[in-house]
C-alpha cells in the first residue's frame, strides 16, 4: 500500500546537545491528540522511555527536532525533567515529552488522533491479525537528513500478537511482535496497522475501501538481537562478539499510550 504522507508528518527526532556544541539525534518521537472529557483536546509527544532514560547524565534537555513551513527545521530544548514515563511499570516503554511549542501555523507537522489506534474493536471488526501488514515511520541514524527530518518507512507483518509477555531488557513486556527490522533510531517510532483495499469481514463479506483506515498499533521498543561471534578464540587471542538483528520487533500496544497519558500527561 501507499503510505499517506501525512503519517510521516507526526514524527519528530529527539536527541541532546553535547559538550562541544555539535547535536546528537538519539530517536524517534511522534505527535498524537487525545480529546480528553472536559478539557478539550490535548496534544502529546510520544517516544519510548528509554531513549529519554539514554539521555539522563549526559544532559537536563531532551531537543525535538521539528520541521518547518517554509522549510528547514529548528531544535526545541525542553526540561529532561519535565518528561514522564509510567509512574509504577517499568515494563511499559512509553515516554511523554512537553508538547507545547512543538506544533503551531509555521509547523510543518499534523497530529494523529488517539482515537485511531488499533483496540480489540477495531480488530474484531476487521478480522485484523498474524500477517498482516504494518508499517512503521522514524530515523534512519544514516539519512537524518541535513536541513529537515526525513523519516523513513519500515514494512513488514504481525507475528504474534500479546497474548504473553516477552522477555526485554525492561523486564517482561506485552507486546506485539512484528516481522519488521528494527535499528536504534527506530526506537520509539509509530507503528500502524490497516485492514488494506479489501477486507473479509467477520461475516465473510468482502468490504472494499477507497481510503483504507489506519490504526496506531503502537510503539517501536526495539528488536531481538542474538549474539554472533565474529573472531574464532585463539590460544592468547579474545573472542569478539556483536549483535545481529533476528528481524523481530517489539511493540509497544497503542493501549498503553493512552494508559500513560491518562496517569501522568495532564
Amino acid at each position: 500500500m501507499i503510505i499517506p504522507d501525512a503519517v510521516r508528518k507526526c514524527v519528530v527526532f529527539v536527541g541532546y546537545r553535547n559538550n562541544d556544541g555539535e547535536m546528537l539525534v538519539k530517536g524517534t518521537a511522534f505527535l498524537v491528540s487525545r480529546d480528553r472529557e472536559g478539557g478539550g483536546l490535548r496534544i502529546y509527544c510520544v517516544t519510548a522511555a528509554h531513549v529519554l532514560e539514554g539521555l539522563a547524565g549526559r544532559t537536563a534537555t531532551v531537543s525535538v527536532r521539528i520541521n518547518l513551513r517554509e522549510g528547514g527545521s529548528i531544535w526545541v530544548d525542553k526540561p529532561l525533567n519535565e518528561c514522564r514515563v509510567h509512574p509504577d511499570d517499568h515494563s511499559i516503554d512509553i515516554g511523554l515529552i512537553p508538547a507545547p511549542d512543538l506544533v503551531g501555523d509555521d509547523v510543518d507537522h499534523m497530529v494523529f488522533p488517539l482515537e485511531q489506534v488499533l483496540s480489540d474493536e477495531v480488530i474484531a471488526e476487521f478480522g485484523i491479525g498474524l500477517g498482516d501488514e504494518v508499517f512503521l515511520t522514524g530515523l534512519f541514524s544514516n539519512h537524518v537528513g541535513a536541513e529537515r527530518n526525513i523519516p523513513i518507512v519500515r514494512v513488514g507483518n504481525i507475528a504474534a500478537r500479546p497474548e504473553e509477555h516477552v522477555q526485554t531488557e525492561r523486564g517482561p513486556m506485552e507486546a506485539y511482535l512484528i516481522e519488521v527490522r528494527s535499528i536504534g533510531g527506530l526506537s520509539g517510532s509509530p507503528v500502524f496497522a490497516s485492514p488494506g483495499v479489501v477486507r473479509q469481514t467477520a461475516d465473510g463479506r468482502l468490504r472494499a475501501f477507497h481510503d483504507p483506515p489506519l490504526f496506531l498499533m503502537g510503539l517501536m521498543h526495539g528488536h531481538f538481537p542474538v549474539m554472533e561471534r565474529t573472531d574464532e578464540s585463539r590460544e592468547g587471542a579474545t573472542v569478539r562478539r556483536e549483535q545481529i538483528n533476528t528481524g523481530i520487533g517489539i511493540v509497544v500496544p497503542a493501549a498503553r499510550i493512552i494508559e500513560v497519558i491518562d496517569r501522568v500527561g495532564g
